[in-house]
């Protein structure tokens, strides 16, 4: 006879989220190596296809037909120390990444352009071990999330662009749970969805020393539709089985100020809207399971400043601050979130139409002490750190 198991057994932490250990839950705002090199202050300079992502309004300043590909790989690592004592726990699968690829080009010789991107702006994931104390609150969190987003650019002055385009985004959700003390008690469940969203953004450059932008990703959802595994009591089987989850608007604002043509100093802020995505639902043979998550929308806080070195170099760095979101009450460790400062510098080289550029990147979490949290199982003390490297190459025709 087949067991059903009821779906609140495996929903009470498992529904949390499908994040990466950052402070940005599951975003990943690094999406090229120029602006991770400035602190992700990018949303007012925009000046390479990597724009749009950044501000698709960018594009319409671009000249020429430009390709830009980029790579993320980041090592990052968080620990517990539980509050009751006992060792350290740390996650697993540390050296993660994701890859970018933009395409800008005029569409002929009027005030439009257009371009393309693919990219990743949600993914990455949390592994603890199998027999981790708060294992029946999640063991991990993976999610493989990838956008194409098609821009189109106009510019009705010389000094103002707006954009917009829709974006195509495939996602793939992996999730495990323990259902019991003993580690092999599981629950997994891997699901794909296809959704689809909206991208836009608005450039103002009213003076050479200045340039504003504001970009916005518009909030989607996705259900992913897959196969559920429970394994308890030497029992095992599955069942078709949907996970929803939605997706949050983001909004950036940006200033750029250039003293000198050598000189570019920015200023970003970000907001997410966390609040929207309020529950996600199992969906099980047996009926539904809703959990709500009681996050807090928050900021990101972005600086960056490049200096050029001539016609060939420019040294970039930046620094940026994530806000913490979700409360202790509502904690799990495969959200192990934190209030994050993330700090970075790179350097560019132009030889001929090429653009190379390399940047290094390091997240510091001031430990976070979790009290409260579902039956006191993720209480205790988290860091993180995390160290990453970018590359990118670009090309002019």
């Amino acid at each position: 006879m087949i067991r059903h198991f009821p779906p609140s057994l495996c929903a009470l932490g498992f529904l949390a989220a499908v994040p990466p250990a950052r402070g940005v839950a599951f975003r990943v705002p690094d999406q090229d190596a120029r602006a991770i090199a400035r602190g992700n202050a990018f949303a007012a300079t925009a000046d390479n296809p990597s724009a749009i992502y950044y501000n698709p309004a960018g594009v319409g300043f671009l000249e020429g037909t430009q390709f830009r590909a980029s790579a993320y790989p980041i090592w990052l690592k968080v620990d517990h120390d539980p509050a009751a004592g006992g060792g350290r726990v740390s996650t697993r699968d540390q050296l993660q990444g994701v890859a970018q690829v933009y395409l800008t080009t005029p569409l002929g010789a009027g005030a439009w352009s257009g371009g393309v991107g693919l990219y990743t702006p949600y993914g990455l994931g949390t592994t603890w071990p199998d027999d981790a104390p708060f294992r029946v609150l999640g063991t991990k969190a993976e999610l493989m999330y990838l956008t194409l987003n098609p821009v189109l650019a106009w510019r009705p002055l010389p000094g103002l662009a707006v954009a917009a385009g829709p974006s195509l985004d495939w996602g793939r959700a992996v999730l495990r749970q323990g259902l019991g003390p003993a580690p092999a008690d599981q629950f997994n469940f891997t699901g794909s969805d296809v959704s689809l969203t909206v991208t836009a953004g608005v450039m103002w450059r009213p003076h050479p020393r200045h340039s504003f932008g504001l970009s916005w990703r518009g909030p989607g959802e996705m259900t992913f539709d897959g196969r559920a595994e429970f394994a308890a009591g030497g029992t095992r089987f599955e069942q078709d089985a949907t996970y929803r989850l939605n997706f949050p608007q983001h909004l950036v604002a940006g200033w750029s100020y250039r003293p000198t043509p050598a000189w570019n100093f920015e200023v970003n802020v970000d907001w997410t809207d966390w609040h929207a995505v309020d529950t996600a639902t199992l969906g099980l043979p047996g009926g539904d399971t809703e959990v709500r998550f009681d996050w807090e929308s928050g900021f990101l806080y972005e600086f960056g400043v490049t200096r050029t070195l001539g016609p060939r170099l420019a040294l970039s760095a930046g620094y940026w601050y994530a806000e913490q979101t979700i409360p202790d009450a509502r904690y799990k460790p495969i959200v192990p979130d934190v209030a994050l400062h993330v700090f970075s510098a790179g350097v560019a080289w132009r030889w001929g139409a090429w653009d190379l550029e390399a940047v290094y990147q390091l997240g510091v979490g001031p430990t976070r002490t979790v009290r409260g949290s579902e039956g006191g199982l993720a209480d205790g003390d988290f860091t993180y750190l995390s160290h990453a490297l970018s590359l990118a190459v670009g090309r002019k025709f």
